[in-house]
């Protein structure tokens, strides 16, 4: 197994967008909801501070891999993505310098049942927070993916894929 330190720099702003937990009341106006509670899409820890979840990250490396669709040598048709999958781990999340209760939110339309080109638009609010970065311990427990393939996929990653909303 292969401990990686990746210290990342966002480019773009990050943007969560966590499941709230908070249901609107029958009678409640949608916008009225949404600008008193927007703020539960912030992944967060204990002490209020933004938290970015480890698996973010393994996530947009996994999407990397798949769209990258490097075969691995010697595994015939393979590709590495599904060795992304169960062979990357990042175990502790990236907590940010920035308070949950402090970022400031921006409102944009977006698809009411969260697909992409959905067809009824809603008004919800998204936490905007730059400049973001970190340190993110990857534990790498595949030795099919060499740190060639590792660099090459995060780079793609991050450039490509990102994390978050955008």
């Amino acid at each position: 197994m292969a401990q990686v330190n990746v210290h990342i720099a966002g480019i773009g702003p990050y943007s969560p967008s966590a499941f709230m937990q908070t249901q609107r009341g029958e009678n409640e106006d949608h916008n009225e909801f949404e600008q008193k509670f927007w703020r539960e899409r912030i992944n967060r820890t204990s002490d209020g501070f933004v938290l970015i979840p480890g698996q973010a990250f393994v996530l947009a490396l996994v999407s990397a891999a798949g769209r990258l669709s490097e075969t691995v040598a010697g595994r015939q048709r393979a590709t590495y993505k599904k060795y992304f999958t169960s062979g990357v781990r990042v175990l502790q999340p990236l907590v940010l310098p920035q308070r949950a209760d402090a970022v400031p939110g921006e409102t944009r339309m977006v698809p009411a049942d969260g697909r992409p080109g959905g067809s009824r638009r809603v008004a919800k609010t998204f936490a905007r927070i730059e400049p973001w970065g970190g340190l993110v311990e990857f534990y790498i427990t595949d030795p099919i993916i060499t740190r060639a393939v590792f660099e090459r996929t995060l780079s793609y990653a991050g450039k490509n894929v990102g994390i978050g909303r955008f």
